[in-house]
């Protein structure tokens, strides 16, 4: 897929978290992981991720995302060594949570929000969030980047973020003014929603590292979420990652397989969305 992507030539990569799932060592008389690394170390961050991932880090310049694997239980240390923009010697060794940043490429402002210790579920502790939201200052049209869907869909249940629902209260449950597009991870499929009261739509893009979830059987659109319903919603359960092209006022978006071959393609305007 690293190939894939390089060769679609892309003008920035974005990432959206989890990046080393080799935390323990291969089970015995497992052939398929033998004498694999495995832990918070180089060598396993080179073999889950830094080796395969090659042909698109040289591609073009990267946004990257901490995702839950990289929380400071799991593999924080390194991802702070290797991957956090704070230069290394001043960097800590690890926070629960990275202020969110701010990054504009040409026109295109993206916030990076880190939701690793956001819980899914209460009881939680949604300040520190709130705080983030409150902060934020988005230019009209930026993409919010964070790793925990707000709001999204697994093949047995809607998933609402409790956390950063709470978080959200002084917005009326809404993302900040200026935020068109969002993207997470975690749920390891990919899903496209955009939502009845133009709220900025939501795109999943969890279909490129491990394991796929479970397939979402049933059409999401229509389905009640949040305060409001899915104006129109889509998922797929096969690997792969998505092209976005930018332009004013409007966006496409290509989901494609590992080859690069198109899946399906989507348009995108403000507070709507619609794929063939």
């Amino acid at each position: 897929m690293a190939a894939s992507v390089a060769a679609a030539k892309p003008d920035l990569v974005i990432h959206v978290g989890d990046y080393l799932y080799r935390e323990s060592a291969c089970p015995p008389r497992d052939s398929g992981c033998a004498r694999s690394p495995h832990g918070d170390d180089w060598p396993t961050w080179k073999a889950d991720f830094f080796a395969p991932a090659t042909p698109a880090l040289l591609a073009a310049p990267w946004i990257v995302v901490r995702g839950n694997h990289e929380i400071c239980s799991r593999a924080g240390a390194g991802y702070f060594r290797l991957l956090d923009p704070t230069p290394a010697q001043t960097a800590p060794p690890c926070i629960d949570l990275i202020p969110h940043l701010t990054v504009t490429v040409a026109d295109q402002s993206f916030i990076v929000l880190d939701s690793t210790n956001a819980a899914d579920a209460c009881p939680c502790d949604s300040d520190p969030y709130a705080a983030e939201f409150a902060g934020m200052r988005p230019a009209p049209g930026s993409w919010l980047l964070t790793y925990r869907p707000v709001w999204g869909f697994r093949s047995h249940r809607k998933t609402i973020n409790a956390t950063l629902q709470q978080a959200l209260a002084a917005f009326d449950g809404q993302l900040p003014d200026g935020i068109a597009l969002a993207l997470a991870g975690h749920i390891h499929i990919a899903e496209v929603l955009s939502f009845a009261d133009k709220r900025a739509p939501k795109f999943i893009l969890g279909a490129g590292g491990t394991l796929l979830a479970g397939k979402i059987k049933k059409d999401l659109s229509g389905k009640k979420i949040a305060g409001t319903r899915v104006s129109f919603g889509r998922s797929d359960h096969r690997f792969g990652f998505a092209m976005i092209e930018v332009a004013p006022e409007r966006f496409t978006a290509t989901f494609r397989d590992t080859a690069g071959d198109t899946l399906f393609a989507c348009k995108l305007k403000p507070g709507k969305v619609a794929c063939n």
